[in-house]
């Protein structure tokens, strides 16, 4: 996320309410979305119980 108004990148722990911001999202490399990639860092990693939505192909 960047701050829209300062210009710098911002965390969720530094914002609060009525703070403008930009997200900006970029396609990870493939590898994240293999079997391996997602045990370490998809969302059932972090006790969230659902699939992802993109596998490796």
């Amino acid at each position: 996320m960047l701050d829209a108004v300062r210009g710098g990148v911002v965390g969720l722990d530094s914002l609060g309410g009525g703070e403008v911001v930009e997200v900006l999202v970029m396609p990870a490399a493939p590898v994240w979305y293999s079997p391996a990639g997602l045990a370490l860092a998809g969302p059932r990693a972090f006790g969230l119980p659902v699939e992802h939505p993109r596998v490796a192909r």
